[in-house]
């Protein structure tokens, strides 16, 4: 059906839990009567003047919107995962994606392999762009080993960079996301 759509039976409803007739909401709002049959069906793509008008008209000075939080983000995104649970999820794919081992095998100067690599990253560091399926993120706490001979008992470096980096992802089957393009932002200059 649409945002539109369903926010304007929303409204409907608090109107109509309040008592107060389309008339009497023109009268108290200064909307026409016909502005506020076009809110109240979707069919009008209102300003937030005219909403703050529609509000001012009903004499509530807040509306909770939590009843409308699993409409809006399935429209969002086609999946009834929430925003929230988006972001930890992109974390959580974040902290095993091959991006940071190529990070590491890209790495100056060269090595001669990773014997360990972990990521830390707090959900609270991913910002997600919905409409666009894209996202930031910040702070990650790379941590890595590496040996740097050609021998197994070489020279073994560990040390941990914070990185930042952007991508974006997919929503797949079943409320599960997938990451499609990865950028890492991280100085790995070991000689630094």
């Amino acid at each position: 059906m649409g945002l539109r759509f369903e926010f304007g039976a929303f409204l409907k409803s608090i109107r109509e839990e309040h008592l107060i007739s389309q008339d009497l909401l023109a009268e108290n709002s200064g909307l026409l009567r016909h502005q506020i049959i076009a809110i109240e069906k979707g069919k009008s793509n209102y300003t937030i003047d005219n909403l703050f008008k529609y509000m001012h008209g009903l004499k509530v000075s807040s509306i909770n919107l939590e009843a409308l939080n699993e409409i809006f983000e399935f429209e969002l995104t086609g999946s009834s995962m929430t925003l929230e649970k988006i972001r930890e999820k992109i974390a959580e794919d974040l902290q095993f994606h091959p991006a940071w081992e190529e990070e590491l095998n890209n790495s100056e100067p060269g090595h001669y392999g990773i014997i360990d690599s972990e990521v830390e990253l707090n959900s609270g560091d991913v910002f997600v762009n919905i409409p666009q399926r894209s996202f930031t993120f910040k702070n990650a706490q790379f941590h890595f080993t590496l040996n740097l001979m050609s021998t197994s008992d070489g020279i073994k470096h560990s040390s941990f960079k914070v990185a930042d980096g952007r991508g974006t992802f997919l929503f797949v089957e079943g409320d599960d996301i997938e990451i499609e393009d990865l950028i890492i932002e991280v100085d790995l200059d070991l000689m630094a």
